[in-house]
């Protein structure tokens, strides 16, 4: 049977996986709303080792770590036997139940997929959650925290993740990130492939030009480059195919140059 007990704990003493920590001034606010509190703050296994393995209350321990880890703070502690992979399943659903901070929560499904050999099915089975809620959170470990964040927000994950994996934009991806969630003309798959020809057919952009998004719109405009095309084609003469020209034929009538094929 498990043994539980009330123990004055400091942060420092438990084990947890994230690395994520909130700034000082959300660490502040929180920590303030502890100190009024004498009731249990956090909820806390202990294995068979002796260590203690964080399962509830993460923003306060958060908050503690930033402001004052040495600080000691009344805890629930469950005696119990588990293991390190079922104490991550118990930190991410609790990451989801206390609604934390997307990095906590983007830090332990990465976690869960490597050591689960990215079987979404178990995990969410262990949280009890539906599988759109754990995809939503795998993003590419490369992309910057930035962009992972607006991804989720604005269920862009898929697309930043086969930009960041494309080695053929591998000097644009910073750029095209910033294109994919402007609020006006934003990047769009089709334009996305667009500019993949543009690059491989050994053409550049300055994207420290300041109005470098501006140039990208241009390039993957489709129905302009056609437009520009097509008057290259018929203004320079140029042959459409073998035997077939593009002629200028002027009307004496109206003055108005008709084009004969």
């Amino acid at each position: 049977m498990s043994r539980i007990r009330i123990k004055w704990v400091s942060a420092k003493e438990i084990n947890v996986r994230h690395k994520y920590l909130p700034s000082e001034k959300t660490a502040t606010k929180i920590y303030k709303m502890l100190l009024k509190n004498n009731k249990p703050i956090m909820h806390l296994y202990q294995d068979h080792h002796g260590k203690l393995l964080l399962n509830r209350g993460i923003d306060a321990y958060n908050s503690l770590m930033v402001i004052d880890s040495n600080k000691k703070v009344p805890t629930i502690i469950v005696d119990e036997e588990i293991n390190e992979l079922d104490s991550t399943f118990k930190l991410l659903l609790s990451c989801f139940t206390e609604n934390v901070y997307y990095k906590m929560k983007y830090e332990y499904i990465m976690l869960l997929l490597e050591e689960t050999n990215n079987d979404i099915e178990r995990i969410c089975k262990e949280i009890g959650c539906s599988e759109n809620e754990i995809t939503k959170y795998i993003i590419d470990r490369r992309v910057p925290d930035k962009y992972k964040e607006l991804a989720i927000e604005h269920q862009r994950q898929l697309f930043i993740n086969k930009i960041c994996r494309d080695p053929i934009v591998k000097d644009y991806r910073l750029f095209l990130y910033e294109a994919v969630f402007k609020t006006e003309n934003r990047l769009t798959l089709d334009k996305f492939n667009y500019f993949k020809k543009y690059i491989k057919s050994g053409y550049k952009i300055n994207i420290n030009s300041p109005n470098a998004i501006f140039k990208l719109n241009k390039v993957v405009d489709i129905d302009q480059a056609f437009k520009v095309y097509w008057n290259n084609l018929i203004f320079n003469h140029a042959s459409v195919n073998e035997g077939a020209t593009f002629h200028q034929k002027i009307n004496k009538k109206d003055s108005r140059i008709r084009i004969k094929l």
